[in-house]
């Protein structure tokens, strides 16, 4: 899905990174340090979300379930048992969009507007840049490169056509290309970290209204989400499709209210008001920048409802319910699958059912067991190691005492 358009590629729908400087948690609470952040009115308690964190696994694997499972077997007109009955008693009365694509994107975006507002109040701007750079950047340039080498060895992935030239790759691995016409889309699950990078902009602009008038701040951008879907078609394209994208940034903020509400910085009256403030204005953006998301005949707008009702009920049982192993280790390393799983799995995938003629469930499995190495070579190699660097650079020292 490009929101650069009305017309959605099975191919694009993708996971967000929630978590941004923690691994996942293993208890709700673990210290109160109510510590006051330096110039800050709001009172910011450690707290490790364990089970907002396993929703990150979750919505991994319905993302990587839509590509290699859903939209695979729809592009070849082909049918798998399993499938068939997940698709009958369950996509189907739950009219889940992209084969549960959307549902497990919707659902990043709640998580991570929790998530992400609970850093920004902790950290200084300086500290929260650093951080939401060194978080984002160096696995989307790795991903970059790889995509760049496949299509020069004659792979090309997410429909690229030719080989990218220097500045196609620079703009690819800048999510700059989704703000230009026809460029390729190097990265074309991309498109949700250009909401996210939104986001993450709204809340340094706001950062002092954040740190003081929570509510104020969290309206104060439904105000310029909606100012900017207004405006989207008078701009100039590179606005246009900047709106697209903002447009879908009343999601995450649904999650920062759910936040502030879950930490008691909100009373429940102002929270009951912004949660439908929050649903309004994005419903009024797709309305605006993406009529296919508003339309009443598909599942677009009740998937995305359907994630929140999810979302706050993994709310309401942090602390009480144990965590789940296996979505702790896809959460650990969701934002690496997320990039990966299309361009090794998926490729992988078409070449084994298109070339080798395998049987599907076999090349299934072999997709799957790629993406499950790449993911953990990419995690412990480029992910891992950039975020310690980014705690590294924003980590205080004690100066060296002279003896």
């Amino acid at each position: 899905m490009d929101p650069r358009s009305n017309n959605f590629d099975v191919l694009s729908m993708a996971t967000v990174p929630a978590s941004l400087d923690r691994p996942p948690l293993t208890g709700t609470r673990v210290a109160e340090d109510r510590q006051r952040t330096s110039g800050t009115s709001v009172a910011t308690p450690r707290v490790y979300f364990t089970i907002i964190d396993q929703l990150r696994g979750l919505a991994a694997l319905l993302v990587v379930y839509s590509h290699l499972v859903g939209n695979f077997l729809e592009m070849k007109h082909r049918g798998w048992p399993i499938a068939d009955v997940v698709r009958t008693f369950v996509h189907d009365p739950l009219h889940a969009e992209l084969n549960f694509g959307w549902l497990g994107v919707a659902l990043f975006f709640f998580v991570s507007g929790f998530v992400v507002t609970h850093a920004a109040l902790r950290e200084s701007p300086g500290v929260y840049v650093v951080r939401r750079l060194l978080r984002i950047y160096p696995p989307l340039i790795a991903t970059a490169l790889l995509v760049t080498v496949l299509a020069y060895l004659g792979t090309f992935v997410s429909g690229l056509t030719s080989t990218p030239d220097p500045l196609q790759l620079l703009l690819g691995a800048s999510l700059g290309n989704y703000l230009q016409l026809g460029q390729p889309l190097l990265i074309a699950v991309g498109w949700t970290l250009v909401i996210e990078m939104s986001f993450y902009a709204g809340l340094l602009a706001t950062s002092w209204l954040l740190k003081r008038v929570p509510a104020l701040a969290t309206t104060a951008l439904l105000v310029v989400v909606a100012i900017v879907v207004t405006l989207h078609a008078q701009l100039g394209t590179t606005f246009a499709l900047a709106a697209a994208f903002v447009a879908f940034v009343p999601l995450l903020l649904a999650g920062q209210v759910v936040y502030f509400l879950r930490m008691r910085i909100l009373p429940v009256w102002a929270g009951l008001l912004l949660v439908p403030a929050s649903w309004a204005v994005f419903v009024y953006g797709m309305h605006k920048t993406s009529p296919l998301f508003a339309d009443p005949a598909n599942g677009y707008l009740s998937n995305a409802a359907l994630a929140f009702a999810v979302f706050v009920v993994a709310v309401l049982l942090e602390g009480r319910v144990k965590p789940f192993a296996p979505l702790t280790v896809a959460a650990r390393r969701s934002y690496s699958l997320y990039l990966l799983h299309v361009p090794v799995g998926f490729t992988l995938l078409v070449a084994l059912v298109d070339g080798a003629r395998l049987p599907y469930t076999v090349a299934l499995f072999l997709s799957l067991l790629a993406v499950a190495v790449a993911t953990e070579i990419a995690y412990r190699f480029v992910e891992r190691p950039s975020i310690q660097l980014a705690r590294w650079l924003t980590t205080p020292r004690q100066p060296l005492s002279k003896s």
